[in-house]
């Protein structure tokens, strides 16, 4: 049971990843004023951190 929550967790966690990727990837190249590399970094930290979260539940409820 606790394996099925594990990888309810993980997708959970790459949709939302996916999510903040996609609404970042829009809002950074619908601006109008040069985009940096802090821009980028405000997108991909996150977005890695989301899906190492998923990534951490589902190696430790399912043993994956």
């Amino acid at each position: 049971m606790l394996a099925r929550l594990g990888n309810v967790l993980y997708w959970a966690g790459c949709i939302a990843a996916a999510l903040w990727l996609a609404m970042g990837i829009f809002a950074v190249s619908s601006s109008k004023y040069p985009v940096g590399i802090e821009d980028v970094m405000l997108v991909a930290a996150p977005t890695v951190a989301l899906w190492l979260v998923g990534r951490a539940l589902r190696y430790v409820l399912s043993g994956i």
